[in-house]
């Protein structure tokens, strides 16, 4: 006796709003921690880096606490998308949800220990070794991974289930390849260049579970 795998279509139940909202602000929230971030100078010394977090404390703040913010949407995200997905794409759609969730909670212990070294360069901006062991040690640096690769590889991932699902077009998924190339692009604005087009692929697919209606 054979065993048959389901390649139905995803169901595509309208999602609610405020759930389909959540998927939105994801990227929406990453995009305005970027642009809220003032862009750090090329080569700074480890004193430079110190006057630089000083002189931009709540800027950096700011888009450090809406970073953290945006790690637990993207979480979340992932969660509502994956959870939905049967039959084609599911299987892809799974690695995403792994890929993505262990980018986001990444990204926030990364946040978190950028703010510790912005703590300890505020109440003494002489300690300039800690702050470079902060900003530069295990803390920070070990998420990053984590970071790049979960979230480039995880909406990547995310696009080709959703379009195998036949929840979004195909040019979603280039979207998604234009995401992971420009955060590795070489401008400073990298960062912001992923957001922007993560912000594309993250409204189709709210968009098109918002509606219930299938990729023209």
């Amino acid at each position: 006796m054979s065993v048959q795998t389901d390649t139905r279509p995803s169901p595509t139940k309208p999602l609610s709003t405020s759930t389909a909202g959540v998927v939105l602000a994801a990227p929406l929230l990453l995009l305005a921690a970027e642009l809220t971030s003032p862009r750090e100078p090329a080569d700074l010394s480890d004193a430079g880096y110190v006057g630089f977090l000083v002189g931009n404390a709540d800027r950096l703040t700011a888009a450090w606490a809406i970073g953290i913010a945006a790690s637990a949407a993207l979480a979340t995200a992932y969660v509502v998308v994956v959870g939905r997905l049967r039959g084609r794409g599911s299987v892809v759609g799974r690695i995403a949800g792994v890929l993505g969730i262990l980018g986001g909670a990444s990204l926030a212990a990364h946040q978190g220990a950028s703010l510790a070294a912005l703590d300890v360069a505020m109440k003494d901006s002489s300690l300039v070794g800690a702050v470079a062991a902060i900003g530069d040690g295990r803390s920070a640096m070990v998420p990053m991974p984590f970071v790049i690769i979960g979230l480039n590889l995880a909406i990547i991932l995310l696009a080709v289930a959703t379009t195998r699902a036949g929840w979004t077009p195909w040019w979603v998924i280039v979207a998604a390849v234009l995401a992971f190339l420009g955060d590795w692009s070489p401008t400073n604005y990298n960062t912001v260049i992923h957001a922007a087009f993560a912000t594309v692929v993250y409204g189709m697919i709210a968009a098109r579970l918002r509606s219930g209606q299938p990729a023209a």
